[in-house]
């Protein structure tokens, strides 16, 4: 019997350890998979992140935003002894087509292409029915191409009025080197719009950081003229 119960334990030992290496081996398999769909997909968001509005990239200059189809023949206007500039369209302009959207306005820092800012009309108060649409159609395009948004706190339009701030979110989307946001600002102290930021994070490290020196270099004319 010895014979036979060493055949059949050696035949259970191989069989135990080709499972083992069936499973390691498809463990290998889907890490393998997952690895190559992170990477499309990281791929994909680097893609989508360089485009600013329709087919106008994060960092071009601004002569090579003249040439495009969006702001061709419009006049850049830039901030003496300061690196930035700016080119604005209006509603009057069938370049916008987005209801409730008054200006959309493309910023320059060192004639790099790093924000496209949307501005809806202004109202009284956050209950305005055409504040509320125009919130809701930016929603609706941005959620179309990107997906359901990273942090939806639109609650914050029903509450801005009672927590005397002059800026809060509604959406924010975060797509690779990009991220965009849906907001509720003051305009004026008793006035309110939304307005949508695209915003290149790369292209807006320098501004942050020129933004940063400027207001420490104030800070401190400040507290020497005393």
């Amino acid at each position: 019997m010895k014979p036979v119960y060493i055949i059949l334990t050696s035949i259970s030992l191989v069989y135990l350890c080709s499972c083992d290496n069936g499973k390691a081996q498809k463990r290998q398999q889907e890490a393998a998979e997952k690895a190559r769909i992170d990477s499309l997909e990281t791929i994909r968001l680097d893609s989508l992140s360089q485009f600013a509005w329709g087919d106008v990239k994060f960092g071009i200059s601004v002569n090579e935003a003249k040439t495009n189809n969006i702001f061709n023949n419009e006049n850049p206007i830039c901030e003496k002894n300061s690196p930035f500039c700016f080119i604005t369209l209006y509603n009057t302009s069938d370049k916008i087509n987005i209801r409730g959207v008054f200006s959309l306005k493309a910023s320059f820092f060192n004639n790099r292409l790093y924000e496209i800012k949307l501005e809806s009309y202004s109202a009284y108060n956050t209950n305005d029915k055409e504040l509320v649409n125009t919130s809701r159609v930016l929603h609706y395009l941005i959620k179309e191409k990107f997906g359901d948004p990273t942090r939806d706190t639109s609650v914050n339009l029903s509450l801005f009025e009672s927590r005397n701030r002059e800026s809060m979110p509604l959406y924010y989307w975060e797509i690779g080197h990009k991220h965009i946001s849906i907001n509720i600002e003051k305009v004026f102290q008793n006035q309110v719009h939304i307005t949508c930021l695209i915003i290149h994070n790369i292209e807006n490290v320098p501004v942050e950081a020129y933004n940063k020196k400027l207001k420490e270099e104030t800070e401190s004319k400040r507290v020497n003229s005393f």
